[in-house]
């Protein structure tokens, strides 16, 4: 890195209801130890890191708290915000009104990017993508994922990564 290159980051949140897999995901991919909620009476943020390129661009992964009283940590990641990512358990529809009020609050907070992930795909009865999508009355993407599957995991950032490139040409 010259003496006037600064390593640039970009910033990805991770919303979700308990249990439905956003540390695991951001676990997956993460180069750094991330720390994970293991209880739901426990209030943490998950956070990891990916290096796009070393000295010159990093990615920052945020799993939110799963509590509303937490929603103004939404404002404070908007800076430098690539996008949201929300998931949801695919195969426990009783959760999906969580899931909206989620989409909502982050759409309410942040203008930007947003893609909903159906995570556990690989599970007997999960929904499909266009099911989900219905379900939750939303035309945000619905991406099919399996959160510990690191090829799973980068086909949802690279989703990302086409809806803020979709974004930005708005």
């Amino acid at each position: 890195m010259t003496e006037y290159q600064q390593l640039q980051t970009v910033k990805i949140v991770v919303h979700g209801p308990f249990r439905c897999g956003q540390s695991t995901f951001i676990n997956t991919i993460s180069e750094i130890d991330t720390h994970g909620t293991t209880s739901e009476k426990t209030v943490a943020m998950d956070f990891g890191c990916i290096t796009i390129e070393p000295d010159v661009l990093a990615c920052y992964l945020f799993g939110t708290p799963r509590s509303r009283r937490y929603d103004f940590v939404y404002e404070i990641l908007a800076e430098g915000l690539l996008g949201n990512i929300v998931m949801l358990d695919s195969t426990a529809p009783e959760t999906f009104h969580d899931v909206r009020s989620i989409v909502y609050a982050v759409q309410s907070y942040v203008d930007g990017p947003l893609v909903i992930v159906a995570n556990f795909r690989d599970q007997p009865h999960a929904l499909a993508p266009e099911d989900i999508q219905f379900f939750l009355y939303t035309s945000v993407p619905v991406v099919p994922c399996i959160a510990y599957s690191l090829s799973s995991v980068k086909r949802v950032l690279l989703a990302l990564c086409h809806e803020a490139l979709h974004y930005a040409n708005y």
